[in-house]
C-alpha cells in the first residue's frame, strides 16, 4: 500500500493498550494509521483504504521485519501492507457490530459504515 517516512505519532496507553494514530508521507501522498493494539484503519489523502477487519501490516523498510505499533518511531522508514477482511478466514467476532463500535469510540474513527 504505502513505503513512506513517519511523520507524527500519536500513542497513549490506556488500560493496557495501545491507542493513537501514526502519520505517514510517501511522495506527495499522506497516510494516517490508527491502532487500538492492532492496526484498525488505513487512509490515504483522507480516503479510506482499510478498515479492520482488513489485515493491515506496517514493516521496518530496512529490515523488512514487522512492526507493531508501538515499535514505530518518528523519523522512520516503514512499509504499509493490507488484506482485505474478505480473503482472512475470520470468526463471527470479527464483524460484531457491538464490538466495532467499541473500537470506533477509542480510536475517533468510523468502523462499522465501512463493513458489510
Amino acid at each position: 500500500m504505502a513505503k513512506g517516512i513517519v511523520g507524527k505519532l500519536n500513542l497513549r496507553t490506556e488500560a493496557g493498550l495501545d491507542i493513537g494514530r501514526i502519520y505517514l508521507k510517501e511522495g506527495k501522498k499522506l497516510y494516517e494509521l490508527t491502532f487500538w493494539n492492532e492496526y484498525m484503519t488505513l487512509e490515504r489523502d483522507d480516503e479510506r483504504i482499510a478498515t479492520f477487519p482488513d489485515l493491515i501490516m506496517t514493516l521496518d523498510a530496512r529490515t523488512s521485519m514487522p512492526l507493531i505499533s508501538a515499535q514505530i518511531k518518528e523519523g522512520g522508514e516503514v512499509f504499509v501492507m493490507a488484506i482485505p477482511g474478505q480473503k482472512l478466514i475470520l470468526g463471527a467476532g470479527m464483524r460484531d457490530r457491538g464490538l466495532l463500535q467499541l473500537v470506533e469510540e477509542a480510536i475517533r474513527k468510523d468502523i462499522v459504515k465501512y463493513r458489510n
